[in-house]
């Protein structure tokens, strides 16, 4: 202070500093200035004694600049997860009055505030960080020291038990998983699913169950962090009933004579896991296998035929739909040419005729063989010989046995007869039935004697049994063979029955053996 004239006793303070403090006591005054201030500064005092008091004086002060603060390294650990952690910086040198951030940390956020600094690792981080940070204050700014971050493992996660329910014939349904303890990084799947496909991703698991599945189904899963895994949870997954099948009316054309061949159904709502045959068809096979459906048409079968079916699901079964069938037409047949050979004297000879085309239900005969007959039924056709295309031999070995009396027939050849003749009858001028009565001796061969002196043996000619075990036989007929008939009896004796003509009277036979 500058103090002149008479001497004070005492001094005060007048005006106070800006920046500091100023503090009088007796005839002193100090001053202090504020806190990290620096610059000018000013401020008044008055000096006093028994003569009065001075007039006010103004102290100016320089308030010097401090030194720069230090920055030094510092190293930190900090929770996984967590935030906002304080960091102890390592300052020295002057007072800092602020701090900043340098370079940035890579894996997480340090923030400067005043002169403090926090960081916040990023979200799923574990490991080693870092970043730099300055000090300033009036003096100047430090160089930039390293602050190194570790953030520490997080606990595992806990993976729990789920149920979900999903739809018939969905797919990619997004489970919700039960999850605690340490924040996942992962899941991934265990014990993949029986009915369906399990797939992770991330954190996340989808489910698609297998088509046409319902019911229930499960899978495990685990889940990961940088603290390791979890143990295996189960997840039941409930695939809903799909919507029942509805079954639509079907029309369809099928060839003739066909077979197996396959009706397109029409089938909405749900999927259909099998169809059935409900109303069978009436001229026809329907015949369901799996979802699929076949039909034969009956053999011959042209027109139309129905028939019902139904179609399942685990949703349940459609109403019945018919399905109307149309058997087409067969294509006509052809006729071909034919050759064929017979036996001398046979008859009803079937011939193989020659058809292509359609099958044919029936033949007719056209134009009449002329020297046979061919008789048409069905698809059979059978010649019987013409009589004149029967060839006679004109001559045969004859033996010429006597005949005793006693074992002729009496009157035989004489006009009596006593109704031991047998009655000749002609069947359409082809054959002959000879009707033999119950009073003859049992016989076994007939032999016929002709005029031309040929005997004809009838077991060597076509010959028919009737049901009343009488011989029907053919012969050249026409007048020109009028015969005589020998039976051989059991006892090998001839026994004969006259032809009643005149000729030989019935006396003489000649046997062919």
């Amino acid at each position: 202070m500058s103090l002149s004239g008479g001497t004070a006793t005492s001094v005060a303070v007048a005006a106070p500093a800006a920046h500091g403090t100023a503090t009088a006591s007796g005839t002193t005054i100090t001053y202090t200035p504020a806190a990290g201030y620096t610059g000018a500064d000013s401020f008044t005092y008055r000096a006093t004694n028994a003569g009065g008091t001075s007039a006010p004086a103004t102290v100016t002060i320089t308030v010097g600049a401090p030194p720069p603060p230090t920055a030094g390294a510092v190293s930190a650990s900090v929770g996984y997860g967590s935030s906002s952690n304080p960091i102890t910086l390592n300052l020295s040198g002057g007072a800092a009055t602020s701090v900043a951030v340098g370079t940035p940390a890579a894996h997480g956020t340090a923030t400067a505030s005043g002169t403090t600094i926090t960081y916040t690792p990023a979200a799923g981080y574990t490991g080693a960080d870092s970043f730099t940070y300055r000090a300033t204050n009036a003096g100047g700014t430090s160089a930039p020291a390293t602050v190194t971050i570790t953030v520490g493992a997080p606990p595992p996660p806990t993976a729990g038990a789920v149920s979900a329910s999903v739809g018939y014939g969905s797919s990619s349904n997004p489970i919700t998983l039960n999850l605690s303890g340490g924040a996942a990084t992962s899941v991934a799947v265990g014990t993949p699913a029986a009915h369906g496909t399990a797939t992770a991703s991330g954190t996340t698991i989808t489910y698609t169950p297998a088509a046409g599945y319902t019911g229930a189904d499960s899978f495990t899963y685990r889940a990961t962090n940088a603290g390791g895994t979890s143990a295996p949870a189960t997840v039941t997954i409930t695939v809903g009933a799909p919507p029942p099948p509805t079954a639509g009316a079907v029309s369809a054309s099928v060839a003739y004579g066909s077979s197996s061949n396959p009706i397109t159904l029409s089938l909405s709502g749900g999927t259909a896991t099998s169809v059935a045959v409900a109303a069978p068809a009436a001229h026809g096979t329907a015949t369901a296998s799996g979802t699929t459906i076949t039909y034969t048409p009956a053999a011959g079968y042209t027109g139309a035929d129905s028939f019902t079916y139904r179609a399942t699901n685990a949703g349940g079964t459609s109403a019945p739909a018919t399905v109307t069938i149309t058997v087409g037409a067969p294509p006509p047949p052809t006729a071909g040419a034919v050759s064929a050979s017979v036996g001398y004297g046979s008859s009803s000879n079937p011939i193989t005729l020659n058809l292509s085309g359609g099958a044919a239900t029936s033949v007719a005969v056209g134009t009449p063989a002329a020297h046979g007959t061919a008789t048409a039924s069905g698809t059979a056709r059978s010649p019987i010989p013409r009589r004149r295309d029967i060839p006679v031999p004109t001559a045969l070995p004859i033996a010429r046995p006597t005949l005793a009396a006693p074992h002729l027939y009496p009157g035989a050849g004489d006009g009596d007869d006593h109704g031991r003749r047998a009655a000749a009858h002609r069947r359409r001028g082809q054959r002959q039935r000879w009707l033999w009565q119950q009073q003859q001796p049992d016989y076994l061969e007939p032999v016929r004697w002709g005029r031309n002196q040929c005997c004809r043996r009838h077991a060597g000619r076509p010959r028919y049994r009737n049901r009343q075990r009488h011989h029907d036989h053919l012969y050249p007929g026409g007048g020109i063979y009028r015969c005589r008939q020998l039976y051989l009896s059991r006892d090998q004796r001839w026994r004969h029955l006259g032809a009643g003509d005149g000729d030989d009277h019935g006396r003489r036979a000649d046997a062919d053996h």
